[in-house]
């Protein structure tokens, strides 16, 4: 099915009369090609870059595929098939790339690609830095928590004297009493 088609499409593209470089033609569907991304999936998982999550995505009814949030219109509906698009959760293969952002990003800035795909780009890398926050409680001792959004990691401290709040209080929350 898929060589019929790669077929038929180039018998359309020759009718056109385009000056297309055939010999550099390659094919998904090859294993001389689909052998390099097989080999370049196993060096990902081998290092812990790779690994199967349930995740949310984005569910074409009548293509069943999934569609990235580029495909889905600004009406909800799927641009390849029209239909309204479903959210789903399914198990899927993720690579941590988020390990590799800023690399990724700094080599964006370096190609010379249309500014809406370097902007499509930019948002699918994606950088997160975090935040974090300074809870104070109100128990009878000097307590407070904190978390972080780009670590893991919560902690709570206390300390039995009463005394004033850190001079750090860039980093304490401001919220009312």
């Amino acid at each position: 099915w898929t060589r019929d088609n790669i077929a038929h499409m180039k018998q359309q593209l020759r009718a056109l009369s385009l000056r297309l470089d055939w010999p550099r033609e390659l094919a998904t569907c090859d294993p001389s090609y689909y052998r390099w991304t097989q080999l370049l999936f196993l060096r990902l998982f081998r290092r812990g870059l790779a690994a199967r999550s349930l995740s949310h995505v984005n569910w074409d009814p009548v293509d069943q595929t999934v569609l990235a949030n580029e495909q889905v219109l600004a009406d909800g509906t799927s641009w390849r098939s029209g239909a309204v698009v479903e959210r789903r959760e399914m198990r899927q293969w993720t690579l941590g790339i988020t390990r590799y952002a800023e690399d990724l990003l700094e080599g964006l800035d370096r190609l010379q690609w249309p500014p809406q795909v370097a902007a499509m780009q930019r948002h699918w890398i994606g950088r997160s830095q975090g935040v974090r926050i300074l809870f104070d409680t109100s128990l009878p001792s000097s307590s407070s928590c904190s978390s972080s959004s780009s670590s893991p990691s919560s902690s709570c401290s206390s300390s039995s004297s009463s005394s004033s709040p850190s001079s750090s209080s860039s980093s304490r929350s401001s919220a009312p009493p």
